[in-house]
Order: structure tokens, then C-alpha cells, then sequence
């Protein structure tokens, strides 16, 4: 198996990116020295359509007419929703110098994907509401003011606005906004980084066991280990040519999805449902320091020992695509720490966790291979190919998992 994905590696397309909050901003034609987008300058529909959606959210913060977009970002790393750091000023001077901003503000403006359901914004407001009361801290979500619903009308868009919810919609696209929480990367050089994510999930954890809520938003066959074997199969058999294509793909991640089966009938609770590292912000002073969850679109009612093997899938892979079995170590101490009713010595059933969410997500993406509905990659890239080439990475470091932890 190994040998195979190793000589087809080299035909898919890839256009994979570092995935982080604090990434670099997309290339567009309104570049500057800076890597952010200033304005102004000749205003694009993307630019139009930023700076309309925060106005309209922007009561709370006291925004008036002279405020106005001065700079934005695209975070990459996301393969569902489109997400903009952006930022606005009451003046700007867009000269040679660059700009300088005054009253400046920052957000975080998403696009909702087709495949995201709308009503993860009202379950958002809940959680946000639920988990505060409990000391756990996530990114505000602002809401459309009742002032701005009356006062303002949409220039360059068409737009529909309810004053209950914190979302608009324009051009049949949902957008919400979040209030910006500074950051910084990871360090992945201290255990410190590893042990307070592993505290900041058991703390999560912890207080989502104490939430009776069920959501309302529900994604159609998410993280149904038995669902994704069976459809796998179904696809394979349909799709004939690519079926043969990928048969041993589709034999071993089936084969390896049996870990993830094994948690499908444990006691549910509220989960996040996405707890990688890409979605935890850490402390922007030292980066050593977990401070908080984002994302919380899959957030859902199943066994906690999903969260715990995706962070584990995530928080282990080495940049060489290894798993780190110290930074396992240090990651169940800290959520031992901050969820006292988990067993950290269950070596058996957080090694299965893992093993599960690894051959979880490589499901996911061998199942879009075929469909090709879920997951938005760039106009430019080949999309069956890059799913295919990330279910072949997800293989490929699901045996760099066995190796590691055979002996350990």
C-alpha cells in the first residue's frame, strides 16, 4: 500500500498551504508592499461586498459612515468556508508610504458554504452564551442592529437583513462576522504548547457536559464512521473506472475506519466536532498558551472520544508527517487536567481515537474524490485530484501512526 500511494503521489495536482489563523494574505490585483489589500483604490465586488457586510453588523461598535474598509485577508487552511481578516479606519492614506489608519477596528468576515446549514449561526449564539457563563471564552459574534436595519439601505448589493439574526445575506451568500482575537502560530518546539491544548479541550469538554442543548444545524452524515465504510463502497461500485482507479485506497481506508466504529455507541455529549490545531488560537505573547476554540460549525451531540482523536490527528503529525507520540503524551496529560472524569491511562481507547479520526478525515476526502460536493478548492486546481492525493496522505500517515505507536 504504501509503495503504491508513493509512486501515484507525483501525478495529483496540489496546491496545499500552510493552514493557520495568521496566514498570509491570498494573492489579488490590489496589492501593495504590504501583504494585506489597502484600499482605496479601485473598488472590487469582493471589496464592495466586505465592506457592506460589516457596516450592517456594525452598531455595536459604534461604526459610522466614515468608517470604511481599509484592508483584508483571506485566511487559508479552510476547505468549507471562506474566511477575511479585515480592517477599517475612519481615515486612511493609501500613498506610497502605505497607510495610515486611525480608529482602526479589526473582524473576521466568513462566507458560509453551501454545505455549511445556515442555522450553525444561531446554535453559535447559544454556545457563545452557554460556554461564557462557564469561563470558556470564543470569538464574539456580532449581530445585525435593528438601527442599521431602518437606516441603512445597500448600495452596491442586494441584500436581505433580519434584525434577530447575526448574519446577511448578499447575493444569495450568508455572511457572519466575528470580533478579531489577536494571535500568534503555534510553538511546536515546548510541551508546554502541547499540554495546554490538551487543558484548553478538557476544559471545553467539561463544560459542553453541562450544556443541555441539542443543535439545531445538523451536516449529513459528519464523523458516521459506519456511513462513510458503507458509502465507499456504494460509490466505488457505482463510479466503476474511478473505483478501480482507487480499490486499494478504498480497502484500507474502509478496513482502518473499524477504530473509529469502535466509539460510534459510547455515551454522547455536546462536542466541538473540529478540534484540530488550526481551529485553537494561542496566546499572540509566546504562542505556548491555548487560549481559546474556534470554528464551531460541527459542533454536535456525539462521544467525546471523536474530539479527542481528531485533536490527536492534528496535534501529532510532525511537518514530515510523522506522529509524535510526546506531544500525544503531553496532549492527554493537559486534557486529563482540565476534564478530571477521563481515564489518560485508557492507552488503548485514545490510541483507537486517533487511529479512527486519521482514517476519518482520509474518508472524507476519498469520498468527495468521488462527489465532489463538499470540500472548495481554488478554480485553478484539479479538484478530484487533490482529494485524492490528501485521502493518499492521510494513508500515508496513518502508517507512520502504526509505526509509531507499535512500540510505545
Amino acid at each position: 500500500m504504501e509503495q503504491m500511494i508513493q509512486g501515484t503521489e507525483k501525478a495529483a495536482t496540489t496546491t496545499q498551504t500552510t493552514a493557520h489563523k495568521k496566514t498570509q494574505a491570498t494573492a489579488t490585483k490590489e496589492t501593495t508592499a504590504s501583504s494585506k489589500m489597502i484600499f482605496p483604490g479601485v473598488p472590487t465586488a469582493l471589496t464592495l461586498q466586505l465592506d457592506e457586510v460589516i457596516r450592517f453588523h456594525a452598531d455595536v461598535d459604534n461604526l459610522n459612515d466614515n468608517n470604511h474598509l481599509v484592508s483584508y485577508e483571506q485566511l487559508s487552511g479552510g476547505l468549507i468556508n471562506a474566511t477575511w481578516h479585515c480592517a477599517t479606519s475612519t481615515d486612511a492614506d493609501s500613498g506610497a508610504g502605505g497607510a495610515e489608519m486611525r480608529n482602526e477596528k479589526h473582524y473576521l468576515v466568513q462566507r458560509l458554504s453551501s454545505s455549511t446549514p445556515a442555522e450553525t449561526i444561531q446554535d453559535y449564539t447559544v454556545l457563545f452564551h452557554e460556554l461564557n457563563d462557564r469561563g470558556i471564552r470564543i470569538p464574539r459574534q456580532l449581530r445585525v442592529q435593528d438601527s442599521q436595519v431602518k437606516r441603512r439601505r445597500a448600495k452596491n448589493l442586494r441584500h436581505e437583513l433580519s434584525s434577530d439574526l447575526p448574519f446577511i445575506n448578499c447575493l444569495d451568500q450568508v455572511f457572519r462576522v466575528f470580533e478579531y482575537v489577536d494571535n500568534a502560530p503555534p510553538r511546536k518546539d515546548v510541551d508546554a504548547t502541547w499540554r495546554s491544548a490538551g487543558f484548553l479541550l478538557g476544559r471545553v469538554h467539561n463544560a459542553l457536559s453541562k450544556i443541555d442543548y441539542e443543535p439545531i444545524a445538523h451536516i449529513p452524515g459528519f464523523h458516521d464512521a459506519r456511513g462513510y465504510k458503507d458509502r465507499l463502497e456504494r460509490l466505488a461500485t457505482k463510479y466503476t473506472a474511478k473505483g478501480n482507479h482507487v480499490r486499494p485506497e478504498v480497502e484500507y481506508i474502509r478496513s482502518g475506519l473499524a477504530d473509529a466504529i469502535y466509539f460510534q455507541d459510547d455515551p454522547q455529549q455536546l462536542i466541538h466536532g473540529d478540534p484540530k490545531l488550526q481551529n485553537m488560537l494561542f496566546d499572540p505573547n509566546d504562542g505556548a498558551a491555548a487560549t481559546m476554540l474556534v470554528d464551531w460549525d460541527t459542533c454536535m451531540r456525539a462521544p467525546i472520544s471523536i474530539d479527542i482523536g481528531d485533536a490527536l490527528r492534528s496535534i501529532c503529525k510532525t511537518d514530515d508527517h510523522k506522529y509524535d507520540v510526546r506531544r500525544e503524551r503531553r496532549f492527554l496529560e493537559g486534557y486529563a487536567t482540565g476534564n478530571p472524569h477521563f481515564d489518560a491511562d485508557d492507552k488503548v481507547r485514545t490510541r483507537k481515537a486517533a487511529s479512527g479520526q486519521i482514517m476519518g478525515a482520509a474518508a472524507r476526502y476519498l469520498i468527495d474524490f468521488f462527489e465532489g460536493n463538499y470540500f472548495s478548492y481554488p478554480p485553478t486546481v484539479d479538484a478530484a485530484a487533490e482529494n485524492l492525493l490528501r485521502a493518499r496522505k492521510g494513508i500515508q500517515y496513518h502508517l507512520a501512526f502504526k509505526r509509531a505507536t507499535d512500540n510505545s
